[in-house]
């Protein structure tokens, strides 16, 4: 009960300390001694200013005061807190220590309680941990954070709580993250985005290479990133491959995408690349690779084997023309698409895998329905002669179409039947 008594001798208006975070509660120990058993004990803390005791949390004893609050815990000694008072307000520096004496943190408070100057956080062995700088409680400015060995970790630029550039390291110091502002703002922006030249930044991931950035003047001009056996995809042959690009060339965007397996020599199979039509500057800032500005222009795709299996040609946007592939190279369907106020118009030709003409369609589509088959449909024997034709009406006021009528030959050319088709769906010969 040693301790105990020495909380109850301490209950004195002049002095600050806690129990429970509750002084009332010393009267209910009193009362009730059992209950120094039940509740846990917490370190007291006795505070002082100019020599003389003061209760923090009494805003009457800190009223007018100027001067240094210093805050010890009463067993150890050891100094808990310091904050500067001017004219009764918490204004200026505050510091904060660990329960061995080791101090934390430290800042500068302004009078609405908000950080306002420097701020900076300590590891227990005394190594700093973060140094910052803030305005009015927001980041301003270069903020810097070390491991515990004292090697940086990541470091940014904050302007108006924007962050305009930052890098962070692994703890072998490898560059994992990297954003790059217009115009230099620190000195270690300078190189890895390219303010003094041209440059490649690596970034890394669990020590293997994630992405190579291409930047100049801050400008991202490339991306290629990495595929490693880190990743959730089966194993890589060779460990890294190329899983994607995306580059800036000639005022165009060109995206490319790999077969995420690669080939079983392990490398990289490109499986679809896209180029995009040329943005529009606004206010002078340049076109960049990461912009989505610009219409698609082209997409081609491939397949394992490398084969080119598609290509579509867009115009303001909209496909115009498609060609599509087998894996034997030979060409599998060909499509042209006329776009016009309120829908779209196509004429479709389909292949089989030796090269021989299967069918022509025409199909319309108007607003949010779906294609419907318009004019004349042909299907064809592998000798090229004509098997079927069949002739669509118009579309009407539903945005339907519907068979009128029907054409059969045999492969030698012969005439099987000609019908005329009802709009109950019976048939007449004609």
């Amino acid at each position: 009960m040693g301790r105990l008594d020495k909380l109850c001798d301490m209950c004195t208006p002049s002095v600050f300390f806690k129990l429970n975070a509750c002084s009332l509660v010393c009267t209910a120990v009193l009362a009730c001694g059992f209950f120094a058993i039940a509740l846990p004990v917490q370190a007291m803390t006795r505070c002082e200013l100019g020599g003389k005791l003061v209760n923090p949390d009494n805003g009457s004893e800190t009223a007018g005061l100027t001067g240094t609050l210093r805050c010890k815990d009463t067993d150890t000694g050891l100094l808990q807190r310091e904050q500067a008072l001017r004219s009764g307000q918490y204004v200026g520096l505050e510091r904060f220590y660990d329960g061995q004496g080791r101090l934390e943190r430290e800042r500068m408070v302004n009078e609405r309680g908000n950080t306002d100057g420097f701020e900076r956080s300590f590891w227990p062995n005394g190594q700093l941990r973060k140094d910052a700088v803030q305005v009015n409680g927001g980041d301003r400015g270069v903020a810097r954070s070390y491991g515990d060995a004292g090697k940086l970790q990541r470091i940014s630029f904050t302007l108006d709580r924007l962050v305009l550039a930052s890098m962070a390291f692994d703890k072998d110091g490898k560059l994992t993250e990297l954003t790059c502002p217009q115009t230099s703002v620190m000195p270690e922006d300078r190189k890895r985005c390219g303010f003094d030249g041209k440059v490649q930044s690596t970034l890394y991931q669990n020590g293997m290479r994630r992405e190579v950035l291409t930047f100049d003047q801050g400008k991202l001009l490339a991306v290629t990133t990495y595929r490693n056996n880190n990743s959730l995809e089966p194993p890589a042959p060779q460990g890294e491959q190329v899983w994607g690009e995306l580059s800036f060339q000639n005022g165009q965007r060109l995206h490319r995408i790999y077969n995420p397996t690669g080939n079983a020599a392990g490398k990289s199979v490109l499986r679809e690349e896209r180029l995009y039509e040329p943005g529009p500057s606004l206010q002078g800032v340049e076109y960049r690779v990461t912009s989505t500005q610009g219409r698609l222009q082209w997409s081609k795709a491939w397949g394992a084997n490398a084969q080119l299996t598609e290509h579509i040609r867009y115009a303001n946007g909209q496909p115009a023309f498609l060609e599509r592939w087998y894996l034997n190279g030979v060409v599998k369907e060909k499509t042209t698409t006329t776009h016009e106020m309120g829908g779209s118009k196509s004429a479709q030709e389909s292949y089989d895998a030796a090269g021989h003409l299967i069918t022509r369609q025409n199909t319309l589509t108007v607003g949010t329905d779906g294609p419907q088959r318009v004019g004349t449909q042909q299907s064809f024997y592998p000798n090229g002669q004509t098997a079927t034709e069949d002739t669509y009406s118009p579309i009407d006021d539903r945005g339907r179409t519907r068979l009128i009528a029907r054409k059969q030959w045999n492969d030698t050319g012969k005439l099987l039947s000609n019908d005329e088709i009802l709009k109950d769906g019976s048939k007449k010969r004609l």
